[in-house]
């Protein structure tokens, strides 16, 4: 407001001296200097009033308007909170198709002085994994920021945070018009030149204000939700939203796998019969993958239940999270300890009105660009629709083709059977009677790549990348000045883990020599490890090949004249050659025979085959550099699937052997 309040007054000033100029001094080339004084304050002015009066709108295409004929049981469960709240009905309420609910508005710099009234989203994705009280938990946390008066202030902020982002950084079009009225006149690009630096002197307040308004706003946020999370408690129960909470994030990705699982196929024209029975599917078929005990059909998550891949032993506080740690939530929803009785808790599912009907539009929404295609691949192949047990044993068939067999337990998830310079070993020497891959072993692993990765991050604090003063490491605090002295003593751990990591593959190696030797298998086993074991001396090259091409592209998204276009592609072509030569003897690969989607295969020999033109006169083909980001992004893809299926050639020769 002050720097509008300013804007206004140096516009005023800058008018009234343009116009005393050309009244007193009625001479061409005053007239245009006056013109431009006047133009400048106005441009100042309406730089400023752009973007304070923009509105932030929320689309909701995807979204389905609910009412209470529609839904009348959801709507009453929605009644009974907004009383029990002490809040008001939401404005509208709509259903999507996310593992989710959320509260929604538009925001502009009239919301900050009229109250504006929210609108409720919820899942369907998130009704179909929650029981009646564990949805009422879920709705009663949406409703909790209903009935925060720190809802307004956050309004506030969230807009500040929006306007200030759009002068910093969305402005192109802005900068586009001021660019086209310098080209008019010199006298014009004179006093614009006073604007500009007046704006970017405005930018640069603005820079030193946001990170500041930024990370508050975020720490209130985190505030705001643990609030929340007390009203759930509160109206519906500390257990029934602690175990809705917990179950979120898994059932978000069943969710995800569902959906993506009828994109991969698409070639297949496969269509869901009801996405939602799949994702129960699929629920239940990661939960026994992931040993999650199962209640009322529904798996039971606890605090512990990723502690087998979490071994990080540093915890900081996020200033940038908008929400606080799942785990830090649900401790403390627990300590509230609020128990309320249920007399029938049924699934949530069984309040929809006209499922099939909803899940049907849903589905409609959510698979609308597999078959919009009147010609190509899936022009003339009818669509083929799956039950909920057709999709999971078709799923599971992929799942297994893309894993390693169990009996590893995990312990190849992040360790390669690779020894380098086997020959050396004593392969006749002693092999100790033990059993391998067990928890401890593949803990082992685990350990290893979260200590690595805590090393990174301590230096990022160390580097102040990370804007943190204190942190915690395995229950005891530091100072960021202690970490040269931590980091000292994790390298030496990493270094001994990383030595008993090694020699228990080597160990491992010679078990599984000894097996093939006396089964004959001996010349097999050893021609895999040396196949893997070559290639996987080429994988992080082509891996930095990839890094290399994809950051020279990224050029392209600065704003650039005809001739930096053209010298770029010229110097591109030699990264495109070898993006071609690379690609196509992956493709030569034997493995991919059948692995590989045809359709998928063509496309990318027809890249090959051809010279493309990315830029012609003043304009990008727009069509062609789709066609060449499709081929940079399958080189990872290749790489990794290849190198994926020669590790799994030898780990199923083990298995054989077990």
């Amino acid at each position: 407001m002050l720097l509008l309040i300013a804007a206004i007054g140096l516009t005023i000033a800058l008018t009234y001296f343009g116009i005393h100029l050309i009244i007193e001094i009625p001479n061409l080339y005053i007239i245009l200097f006056g013109a431009g004084l006047i133009f400048a304050g106005l441009t100042i002015l309406f730089f400023l009033i752009k973007f304070i009066f923009s509105k932030n709108q929320n689309h909701t295409e995807g979204m389905f308007e609910i009412t209470a004929d529609m839904q009348p049981e959801l709507f009453q469960m929605i009644h009974e909170v907004v009383q029990e709240a002490g809040t008001d009905f939401p404005k509208k309420v709509f259903i999507t198709q996310e593992v989710n609910a959320s509260v929604f508005y538009n925001s502009s710099f009239w919301s900050m002085i009229i109250p504006v009234r929210k609108n409720l989203q919820i899942g369907m994705g998130l009704i179909n994994v929650l029981s009646k009280q564990e949805l009422k938990a879920i709705i009663a946390h949406e409703f909790g920021h209903f009935s925060q008066r720190s809802m307004k202030l956050g309004s506030y902020v969230y807009h500040v945070n929006q306007v200030i982002f759009n002068m910093l950084y969305n402005n192109e079009s802005f900068d586009r018009t001021i660019n086209r009225v310098t080209g008019w006149s010199n006298s014009l690009v004179i006093t614009l030149w006073g604007a500009i630096y007046a704006i970017r002197g405005i930018q640069w307040i603005l820079k030193k204000l946001y990170n500041f308004i930024n990370k508050n706003y975020m720490a209130l946020s985190r505030e705001m939700e643990f609030h929340a999370d007390e009203v759930a408690a509160h109206i519906a129960g500390s257990e029934a939203f602690s175990s809705s909470l917990m179950r979120l994030d898994f059932a978000d990705h069943a969710f995800n796998e569902a959906v993506q699982f009828y994109f991969n196929r698409s070639s297949e024209s496969f269509f869901p019969d009801d996405i939602y029975a799949d994702h129960q599917t699929m629920l239940r078929f990661l939960a026994k993958k992931n040993s999650y005990e199962m209640k009322d059909g529904m798996p039971l998550i606890d605090l512990d239940s990723n502690l087998k891949y979490d071994k990080s032993k540093l915890n900081f506080e996020n200033q940038w999270a908008s929400h606080p740690s799942t785990a830090d939530r649900v401790k403390k929803v627990r300590q509230l300890n609020i128990v309320k009785a249920v007399e029938e808790d049924s699934p949530a599912m069984d309040m929809i009105k006209d499922k099939d009907k909803v899940i049907s539009e849903i589905s409609d929404f959510l698979f609308k660009n597999l078959f919009l295609e009147d010609e190509g691949p899936n022009a003339n192949i009818p669509i083929v629709k799956l039950g909920a047990d057709e999709f999971i044993h078709k799923y599971e068939l992929a799942f297994n083709k893309g894993s390693f067999d169990k009996v590893f337990n995990e312990y190849y998830n992040l360790v390669t059977p690779v020894i380098s310079d086997y020959e050396k070993i004593d392969l006749d020497g002693n092999i100790p009677e033990r059993s391998y891959f067990s928890d401890e072993d593949t803990k082992l692993s685990y350990e290893l790549q979260a200590l690595r990765q805590d090393i990174g991050t301590l230096k990022s604090i160390q580097a102040k990348e990370i804007g943190v003063k204190t942190f915690d490491y395995d229950g005891i605090k530091f100072h960021r000045k202690a970490i040269p002295e931590l980091l000292e003593r994790l390298k030496k751990e990493e270094e001994s883990k990383a030595a008993e990591l090694d020699e228990l593959n080597i160990q491992i190696f010679k078990h599984f020599h000894h097996l093939a030797k006396t089964r004959n298998m001996e010349q097999e086993f050893l021609e895999a490890h040396l196949q893997l074991s070559a290639y996987d001396k080429i994988y992080e090259d082509q891996m930095n090949f990839y890094y290399e091409m994809n950051n020279k592209f990224s050029y392209l998204n600065q704003v650039l004249d005809y001739n930096q276009i053209e010298t770029f592609f010229i110097e591109f072509k030699v990264l495109e050659l070898r993006l071609k030569k690379e690609l196509k003897e992956l493709l030569e690969y034997p493995g991919f025979e059948n692995e590989l989607d045809k359709k998928y295969v063509e496309n990318l020999k027809k890249y090959m085959d051809k010279e493309w033109k990315y830029f012609m006169v003043s304009a990008y083909v727009d069509e062609n550099i789709m066609i060449l980001r499709e081929a940079m992004e399958a080189l990872p893809y290749l790489i990794y699937q290849r190198y994926f299926l020669q590790k799994k050639k030898i780990l199923t020769i083990q298995a054989d052997l077990m």
